[in-house]
């Protein structure tokens, strides 16, 4: 079957019964209820994932509501036995695919040949596993089992057939046609299906009440999640606040100690000329005291030299206080 985009599919209706089907009789009735009841109870722990369905509009193609079949009883692994919204028809693209793996037919005196054939091709070619055909008087089942993508009977050379997907026991060995469950026992009429029912509203109960228990775990975690979320924004928050408080202070500790470097630089500049400046003060003191006593020596020679000069004029009778001014 070619791929179909669910979303372009029209709008359109797939009846409940798009023709009208009941049990043709007692019996046909009765062998209905007899699989539907007991297939029920036998997968009660698991109807979440397998439906067991009676007289229900299978569509197996999306997008045309005129392809369809109703078998008597159908066993679908991978979809749920109740839906909350209810179910009118088995839609198959609704059902997420899920093909019904088991279907039987109960055998009424207006089938033919011809019907039986037509309904085995039409079940081969939307892709049942096992098919079979229950006759009640005579009893008898004829095999229809999927090889090589095909529905073959097996020729029954026995009187009694166990279903490979449910593990239940066909046997007509006797006039009657008995039907077993897995573990041996007979499948029993439901005389008792209000037990039945009962059952089943009492583990439906049990459901709700696990889903509201779990719906409660799945809010008090979504709660805790959220309060962990929380803590997990304050506390980084608060290390990015840290984080910055500690940039900020490692920033004003390195300005602190750049300034201090440069004040420490400065001050020992400062100092340098200081000390250049005091040894060029003592340099000039030192060099002005050196002159003063150069001159000091110099005028002691010269007025040495002139009292020298004053006495040998003396000595030669010339009055040195006579001589005219810069003689």
């Amino acid at each position: 079957m070619r791929n179909i985009d669910l979303s372009e599919l029209p709008d359109i209706e797939y009846p409940a019964h798009p023709e009208e089907r009941l049990a043709e009789s007692q019996i046909h009735f009765d062998y209905i209820t007899l699989l539907v009841d007991n297939l029920r109870l036998l997968f009660r722990d698991r109807e979440h994932e397998v439906g067991i369905f009676a007289d229900l509009a299978w569509y197996p193609v999306a997008g045309d509501s005129r392809i369809w079949m109703a078998p008597d009883v159908m066993v679908c692994f991978g979809v749920p036995q109740y839906r909350p919204e209810g179910r009118e028809s088995y839609v198959q693209h609704r059902e997420n695919g899920v093909i019904p793996s088991v279907v039987f037919e109960i055998h009424s005196n207006s089938n033919t040949k011809k019907e039986i054939a037509e309904k085995r091709d039409w079940y081969e070619k939307y892709g049942v596993q096992e098919f079979y055909w229950l006759f009640t008087d005579p009893a008898e089942v004829r095999v229809f089992l999927r090889e090589n993508n095909q529905l073959r009977e097996r020729p029954m050379s026995v009187t009694q057939w166990t279903s490979p997907r449910l593990g239940i026991r066909l046997d007509w060995t006797s006039d009657t046609l008995r039907i077993f469950n897995p573990d041996g026992t007979l499948m029993q009429p439901s005389r008792d299906y209000l037990l039945i029912q009962k059952d089943r509203a009492e583990r439906a109960e049990k459901r709700a009440e696990q889903m509201k228990k779990d719906a409660e775990i799945e809010k008090l975690a979504r709660i805790a999640s959220q309060e962990r979320a929380e803590q997990e924004r304050l506390r980084a928050e608060a290390e990015a606040k840290a984080k910055l408080e500690a940039e900020q202070r490692a920033e004003t500790e390195a300005k602190a100690k750049l300034e201090a470097q440069q004040r420490a630089e400065a001050e020992a500049k400062a100092k340098l000329e200081a000390e250049r400046k005091a040894e060029a003060e003592a340099q000039a003191k030192l060099e002005a005291e050196l002159r003063a006593k150069q001159e000091e020596e110099k005028a002691k020679e010269l007025a040495l030299q002139n009292e020298r000069l004053r006495e040998m004029l003396k000595q030669l009778g010339i009055d040195p206080n006579q001589l005219p001014p810069n003689s």
